[in-house]
């Protein structure tokens, strides 16, 4: 390989590159092309550095004017003449500007987004993922008799079909996942009652893979595990009380420990009929029910059962076999009744998940996107992402940029009215904690506070001051023993309980756990907030500071990483813990923590300069490497670098300029496939 360098033998210049000159003509002697490969980097490196400390002009002040072959170039110094004559693209490329400032971009990215922005202040977003919510909505309206409009029939089918696997024609757990019995069999049975037909090329094919994996569901009460509602009868004391199952947990067990007890069965009709025999490989009044309990397709458990839960299993069978025991199941589906009454008048019947339909069938979480329509996770991120953009347009300045005004008091409206005004009805008696003050992942109606929700809202509304310190209050009384903050309420429970998860797909899901990501947002919301008001609360606000960034560094791992929960995953994590001590003073130059932080992150990075990681990695609990980078996950991990002060730019210069396009093309970001329209509002990159 031949160095397009010319070197000095004059020994002082040498010198002036921090070199030692007899190692450069040694290294220059090697034959061996990768090490001339870094010899003339590091030289072409250094030779920046130099001209780096020369005094320049600024180079956005310079135009070059061509008339009839002759070139000169100008110097501006007034502003109003910089305004008027601004850099055309000859004149960025010749002087080695890139065509469109980092600025810049932000401002056509959000000129383009502000057109997405609703009435009332809040960006939509897509909620979904999830294949398992869809069918609990379509089974509901199909057992009550509640009729599914055309439109939406129509849409359901085109999702489920869009979202099948290319290959086998099964469903998974989520979009991304392998096929399952589990993810196969209830959208088989959705797609059925929609109004495809057996014969249906998709629905022939869907049917092959479920019967190769698996023979399970549509399925009489025998086949399942006990669900008592009885446990809600048990004093708050008792270890396995659901009130200390973590929140999403406790709100799944109470309707279906309610139907079970019921043992709630629809009507049959010629569909049900119809698929009891398409689902089987043997006739259905031959399955042996009892002996299908513990029948689980081993492509889809991801978390068997512990010989503490098939031991309760056993004796709750026997229990069940007593009918009505001293009249407990009466009390206790009573109980399950009230509790369920309290969900949906605190949550204006939109509930923690998916609406039972309770009280309006308009209010059903339903999400239209390019694919088809599918039932969200939740009611909406209205306020997680209304309130990460408004410190995005803060910290870019693009807040007091006139074209934005109108957008940016839109947002803050939104964000002060999703404030939680009060605590919910009778909160102790339905287990729930007060919330007036906090903020939550969507609407105020749905009423969940969340730590790191609450934590952007203060970001965002820090001269609301009244009601922000209401907000401060609830995240003071919301720390763990640790340190550590969860996501809706403290640990109730201990891990004993993971003992008894009955889910088999899921998870860490029987209480509640410190997560990096919320314990850094509520370290920055407190951090800013005493900036603003540093007479409120101060001790408390540093002792509560000072824990949780003990917990911070507790929870990093040996390799530098933070595992999220969250979202995808460890650079998702590595943005908020590396915020967070910036934002109590510790950067690159003066901690061992953020030093290992940066380090583990720049091993990630790919050869284009960007960063991409698999949904994988969540469940294997490692980095796992996505095939492509992603915008965001590279954003996250720029984020974090330059949160940390990480004093090798050139390894951000790369994420950002290699990835510049990608950045541009908001597209990628929100699912969208409307290129032309994107080209006309911001221009070719």
């Amino acid at each position: 390989m031949k160095l397009i360098v010319k070197l000095s033998h004059d020994k002082p210049y040498a010198e002036s590159f921090d070199l030692d000159f007899n190692e450069l003509r040694t290294r220059t002697s090697r034959s061996d092309s990768v090490q001339a490969e870094r010899l003339g980097a590091l030289i072409i490196k250094h030779m920046r550095d130099i001209n780096r400390n020369t005094k320049r002009t600024d180079l956005l002040k310079w135009r070059l004017k061509a008339k009839n072959g002759r070139q000169t170039w100008h110097y501006l110094e007034d502003e109003d003449e910089i305004k008027n004559w601004p850099q055309s693209a000859i004149d960025k490329y010749s002087l080695g500007l890139p065509f469109v400032r980092t600025l810049e971009a932000a401002k056509n990215g959000f000129k383009f987004y502000k057109q997405l922005q609703t009435e009332g202040g809040h960006w939509t977003a897509d909620c979904g993922g999830p294949m398992f919510l869809t069918p609990g909505i379509v089974l509901s309206m199909y057992i009550t008799q509640i009729p599914i409009p055309e439109s939406w029939r129509v849409e359901l089918i085109r999702y489920l079909f869009n979202r099948a696997h290319p290959v086998d024609g099964g469903w998974g757990l989520h979009t991304e996942h392998h096929t399952t019995v589990f993810g196969t069999a209830m959208n088989y049975v959705v797609l059925r009652i929609l109004g495809v037909d057996a014969d249906h090329p998709s629905m022939v094919k869907a049917r092959l893979t479920l019967h190769k994996l698996a023979s399970l569901n549509v399925y009489d009460w025998e086949g399942i595990n006990p669900i008592p509602p009885e446990l809600w009868l048990f004093p708050y004391s008792f270890p396995f009380h659901p009130a200390r199952y973590w929140i999403h947990t406790r709100v799944v067990y109470l309707p279906m420990g309610y139907i079970y007890g019921r043992r709630f069965s629809a009507k049959e009709t010629p569909l049900i009929i119809q698929l009891r025999q398409e689902l089987y490989t043997q006739p259905y009044e031959t399955i042996n029910w009892t002996k299908a309990r513990g029948n689980i397709a081993e492509v889809d458990v991801s978390v068997p059962h512990s010989k503490l839960l098939k031991f309760a299993n056993f004796f709750l069978n026997i229990y069940e076999k007593i009918p009505n025991f001293f009249g407990l199941r009466d009390i206790a589906l009573e109980e399950s009744y009230e509790l369920i009454r309290y969900e949906d008048i605190n949550t204006d019947y939109l509930d923690i998940a998916p609406v039972r339909l309770t009280n309006s069938i308009n209010s059903m979480n339903s999400m239209m996107d390019s694919e088809g329509m599918f039932i969200s996770g939740n009611n909406g991120s209205q306020l997680w992402d209304t309130a990460l953009m408004s410190l995005a347009l803060v910290d870019t300045g693009l807040a007091e940029d006139p074209t934005f005004h109108e957008s940016s008091i839109k947002a803050l409206k939104y964000i002060d009215y999703s404030q939680f005004r009060k605590d919910p009805v009778n909160y102790s008696r339905c287990y729930r904690e007060p919330t007036k003050g906090a903020w939550g992942f969507s609407t105020r109606d749905q009423g969940y506070f969340v730590s790191d929700c609450t934590s952007i809202g203060v970001k965002s509304a820090i001269e609301l001051q009244k009601r922000v310190c209401q907000a401060i209050d609830i995240l003071l009384k919301n720390q763990n023993s640790d340190g550590g903050f969860s996501s809706y309420e403290k640990i109730r429970g201990t891990s004993f309980l993971e003992w008894i998860n009955p889910s088999e797909i899921f998870g860490s899901i029987m209480i509640e756990y410190n997560y990096p990501e919320c314990t850094s947002s509520v370290i920055t919301a407190l951090s800013t907030f005493s900036k603003y008001y540093p007479d409120y609360r101060a001790e408390e606000i540093k002792e509560t500071c000072e824990k949780a960034i003990n917990y911070i560094h507790d929870s990093q791992r040996n390799d530098g990483s933070w595992y999220g929960s969250w979202a995808i995953c460890f650079t998702y994590a590595a943005m908020f813990a590396l915020e967070c001590l910036a934002s109590y003073g510790e950067t690159y130059e003066n901690s061992e923590s953020v030093r290992k932080g940066c380090k583990f992150l720049i091993t990630k990075q790919k050869k284009d300069g960007g960063w991409g990681e698999s949904f994988k990695s969540c469940e294997l609990k490692e980095y796992v490497q996505h095939e492509k980078s992603q915008v965001v996950n590279t954003s996250w991990a720029l984020l974090a670098l330059m949160y940390a002060k990480y004093p090798y730019e050139k390894d951000i210069n790369r994420g950002i300029k290699e990835n510049m396009p990608k950045f541009i093309m908001i597209l990628l970001f929100l699912n969208n496939p409307v290129l032309v329209k994107l080209e006309e509002d911001l221009g070719t990159y």
